[in-house]
């Protein structure tokens, strides 16, 4: 199978396409065509061409297969301009279509405003019967049908057999042959073979294997005088001896004769037929809703049963409908559950199980959900039936008992680095999540430097929180030594969970002689340093041993550049003042990360070797330096032009003469590299 790019990478829907075909028997080979694009076929994987075939064919189609049961697929297209041999053929201008060059036309199937719409128009040229219905699945389990039927157009000059109606095959006679040979099929119609439609029940049994010819064992007409745009109740049941056959208020019943099997191929279809055209012109037309197979048809709502939270010592009720919209009685019985703490507390309108549902009735239960512990609960109550599809009617129940629920965020508070004689201050934030009141206690103890601040909004010992409220503990952090803290506090509450009474918050800081702004960097990288002693003179500072380059210094602040490749690592950062004389110098371990590059994007992700392209990379740390970049494919790498590079961004040109495909790109710089795989494609 062959998949074109063009509808692939463009919008399908209201987009216009050129399709070819073309087959020469010279070279036994064909010729597909979809836009601009081109792929032939043959000879090589095809048999040889031995003369023209025996059933020509040639048309414009939409077709969807659908290969299992719950699978699904639409598709919708509008044709013009056709051309056979290429010359134009046909293109669409006038009304009709033009009968001389299209078999078969005006065929519909499709779902409309809410109900099946169904059309099928024979011509001079359609041979074989034409037929726009909607097959059943499971139709041994169906008996009887019903479906409100609509006809709207009906033109039958040539006394044809057309109709619009329902039906199916129902059993075998036991007459010898395969396929539908023998198999025996009975149908309301509107329709028939006379100019004007009429209402008809008919019985026939199929002569051959393909269902083309059959005999008619029994047939009759309604009284009913059709008139287009009225709306008519077809009904047809099969209770394994007899057909009864309704149009409206009117029946018919139909005893066979012979023996009774089942059948070979059954079938339950609505829709239309035209039989045997022979190159006559026909049309019917009609609208098919509100169809009901006998199955009784279970449904539930809803499916399951979600009482979410529930306060303990309350109880939440919860309605569940069971209704039949088939056309069969559905029968309950054999109940199972549910158990405490869930229960049926009313069926007044259900009787107790057994029981039957009439088709098209319903019934309400009530189940109640009274939790006595906090937690989650799950049971069923599940019932037997005779629906084909839902023998065992299960019906989940969940609920969870909960009380006051405490969540605390976050629960880590790291400080980071704070100077020596300096504050911070941080919150964490209390919340009831749960459906009962919260009561804080005694919140504490903090240890120095930590401590607990008041004001508004702040969490009080005792408080009280409804659902969903929330209050806020700010914990100021003031060091009074260069060194790291770390300690805890506890929340306790009335929160039953013994995981979260009480909730402990762990804090951390650090207090330090310095600050150093950013943390991280890489070649190039612009530093600040915040503190106090540094004196008036400018000094030193180290990154492990690679000194800065100073832009500015005084007693507080210092400004200085990483002006040497480093490897990437954590350095200790020293401060060397030289006012006053003598002075010590002054050092925090760990302060500095020295980074190698890291790309985070590559945009655009894909274009032309031409050497025009400008792709950019954002990331950190390539440095002020510039660097290399390379496109890497297979082994192979190529260098590109780099038109900007800063410590983010960074410009390139993509090189002319690269093939097409996926490409690594590589950032190469004084410290080190990165590669990102597959980051650019060459078109």
């Amino acid at each position: 199978m062959r998949i074109f790019r063009e509808p692939r990478s463009t919008s399908l829907i209201g987009t216009t396409y050129t399709l070819y075909i073309s087959y020469d028997s010279t070279a036994n080979r064909f010729t597909f065509r979809v836009g601009l694009e081109e792929y032939t076929f043959g000879p090589s994987g095809l048999p040889a061409w031995n003369g023209d075939p025996n059933s020509p064919w040639k048309g414009l189609t939409t077709r969807v297969q659908i290969n299992d049961d719950e699978s699904f697929g639409y598709v919708s297209a509008t044709f013009d301009n056709v051309y056979k041999n290429e010359a134009l053929y046909d293109g669409f201008s006038l009304l009709p279509i033009d009968q001389a060059k299209w078999s078969s036309y005006e065929f519909v199937r499709e779902i409309s405003v809410g109900e099946f719409h169904s059309k099928v128009r024979s011509s001079l040229a359609s041979s074989s019967n034409l037929l726009s219905r909607l097959e059943s699945i499971y139709p041994s389990h169906i008996h009887s049908m019903r479906a409100k039927v609509t006809p709207n157009l009906y033109h039958n000059e040539e006394g044809l057999e057309v109709y619009a109606g329902i039906g199916g095959i129902f059993y075998h006679d036991d007459t010898p042959g395969t396929g539908y040979t023998g198999d025996v099929a009975g149908s309301v119609r509107i329709g028939g073979f006379g100019t004007d439609p009429e209402a008809i029940w008919q019985v026939q049994r199929y002569k051959d294997d393909a269902a083309q010819t059959w005999d008619v064992l029994a047939e009759g007409a309604f009284p009913t005088t059709i008139e287009f745009g009225t709306t008519y109740n077809l009904f047809v049941d099969w209770d394994g001896s007899q057909f009864t056959f309704r149009f409206d208020t009117e029946e018919a019943h139909y005893t066979p004769l012979t023996v009774i099997n089942p059948p070979n191929i059954p079938v339950r279809a609505i829709g239309n037929r035209i039989n045997n055209p022979a190159g006559k012109e026909a049309t019917i037309e009609a609208f098919f809703d509100d169809v009901v197979m006998n199955n009784p048809d279970l449904q539930v709502v809803p499916p399951s049963v979600e009482f979410n939270n529930v306060l303990l010592g309350t109880f939440a009720d919860q309605s569940v409908t069971v209704s039949n919209p088939g056309d069969g009685w559905l029968e309950i019985k054999n109940p199972v559950g549910p158990n405490p703490p869930f229960e049926v507390i009313d069926s007044t309108t259900c009787p107790d199980p057994p029981f039957t549902l009439d088709p098209g009735a319903s019934c309400t239960l009530v189940i109640r959900f009274s939790p006595t512990e906090a937690r989650s609960f799950s049971d069923a109550l599940s019932v037997a039936t005779n629906d084909p599809d839902q023998p065992t009617l299960t019906i989940p129940l969940h609920g969870t008992g909960v009380i006051p629920d405490i969540t605390v965020t976050p629960l880590d508070v790291p400080f980071g680095n704070v100077l020596v004689g300096a504050t911070a201050d941080l919150s964490v934030t209390v919340k009831n999540e749960g459906t009962g009141d919260l009561v804080l206690g005694t919140i504490g103890p903090f240890a120095p430097p930590f401590s607990m601040l008041a004001g508004l909004g702040a969490c009080t010992d005792g408080q009280i929180l409804h659902p969903n409220d929330t209050c806020t503990i700010t914990i100021q952090f003031a060091p009074l030594s260069p060194d790291p803290f770390a300690s805890t506090f506890n929340i306790p509450s009335n929160d039953p969970d013994g995981d979260e009474n009480p909730v402990t918050v762990n804090l951390s800081g650090k207090g330090v002689k310095f600050l150093v702004n950013p943390g991280q960097g890489a070649y190039g990288t612009p530093i600040t340093i915040t503190g106090s002693a540094f004196g008036t003179k400018k000094g030193k500072v180290l990154v492990g041993t690679i000194a800065l380059k100073v832009a500015v210094w005084n007693a507080t602040t210092i400004q200085a550049t990483l002006s040497k490749a480093m490897v990437p690592d954590t350095y200790d950062v020293t401060v060397q003042p030289k006012d006053p004389k003598g002075a010590p110098a002054i050092t925090e371990t760990d302060a500095f990360e020295v980074k190698g590059p890291e790309i985070i994007s590559v945009e655009p992700g894909s274009g032309h070797s031409d050497g025009k392209t400008s792709v950019t990379i954002k990331g950190n740390f390539f440095g002020t330096k510039k660097g290399k970049v390379y496109l890497e494919k297979d082994g192979g790498s190529k260098s590109c032009k780099v038109t900007v590079w800063d410590d983010t961004d960074i410009t390139f040109v993509v090189p002319k003469g690269l093939s097409t495909g996926f490409y690594d790109v590589t950032v190469t710089n004084v410290v080190g590299s990165q590669t990102k795989p597959d980051a650019f494609e060459v078109k």
